[in-house]
Order: C-alpha cells, then sequence, then structure tokens
C-alpha cells in the first residue's frame, strides 16, 4: 500500500512515475518499487523502494532500544547499496523505510515531505505533506492489524 500511495502522490503533484520498472539496471534483474519518468532533481529521475522493518524483531531489538529508528537507518543502508548502480545510469535513488512503529528513516521522510510541498505547490494546500504522511502512517498501522489478526485461529 506504501508504494501506491506514493504513486498517486507523484501522480498528484503532475509528475507521471510507474511502479516496479523492468531494465533499470542492465546487469542485474532487480526492480526498484518505482521511478519517476519526469526529472525529479538535476535533470535525472527517481527511483525508490519501500520497506517496513519490524521494530520489534529479534534482529532489530537491542539497536532499537539504544536509538530510535535503528530499524529504518538499517533498511535504508541496505537499499542504498542494494541499488547502488543506479546513479550510474542517471537516476538518483531514495529508501523509504518505516519501522512497524511508526518511526521514518530520514530519507524516506524526506522525500515524502517533498513530495507533500510539491501537492501542495499544486493544490493550494498547505497541509498536503502531512496528509500525505497520515496516509502512509495509517496503511502501516493496517499492516499492523493484519499481521496481528493472522496469528488468531479462525472459528470456520
Amino acid at each position: 500500500q506504501i508504494n501506491d500511495i506514493i504513486l498517486r502522490a507523484f501522480h498528484s503533484a503532475g509528475i507521471m512515475a510507474t511502479r516496479e520498472p523492468v531494465g533499470l539496471c542492465y546487469n542485474t534483474a532487480k526492480r526498484p518499487d518505482g521511478v519517476t519518468m519526469d526529472p525529479w532533481k538535476r535533470g535525472h529521475c527517481l527511483a525508490w523502494d519501500a520497506t517496513c522493518p519490524d521494530t520489534f524483531a529479534q534482529s532489530h531489538v537491542i539497536s532499537c532500544s539504544i536509538n530510535a529508528g535503528a530499524a529504518a537507518k538499517s533498511a535504508e543502508d541496505i537499499k542504498n547499496n542494494k541499488y547502488a548502480d543506479l546513479p550510474d545510469a542517471g537516476i538518483d535513488f531514495v529508501p523509504v523505510a518505516i519501522e512497524t512503529t511508526g518511526v521514518w528513516g530520514s530519507e524516506g521522510f524526506k522525500l515524502v515531505c517533498e513530495l507533500g510541498r510539491k501537492i501542495g505547490d499544486k493544490n493550494f494546500d498547505k497541509r498536503s505533506s502531512m496528509f500525505l504522511r497520515q496516509r502512509i502512517s495509517l496503511a502501516i498501522q493496517r499492516g499492523n492489524a493484519y499481521s496481528i489478526l493472522a496469528t488468531f485461529k479462525s472459528n470456520c
């Protein structure tokens, strides 16, 4: 759902984008979650890949108890390493990492805020950035609810 929200936000800002493009990474079969067809900054298109690491996963509990957002930062680093070859193709890359508790990674947060500002410039509503962050946060909460509900036994 996060990727669909981001894609719709790009379209609302008047920026053409597509989901899961084929052929961006020529040497590998890697496909980011989306890419803009129009230049984003400095004449480069922008690719993004979203992830939602579990704050309470055994691999993140200790680091997250010491530093808020450690799981999101770790996920951003992993995504940046995975798509390190995209800048060579003239495509900027931004990982969007949001923990299950709602803590945002810094790179994704900046992207969503800037995207919200562009929507606000188009529709003259200064609250657009806040509304976009709220939609994404609700999608994460829904995903958490689905995960919890899936653990219960069905009466059928």
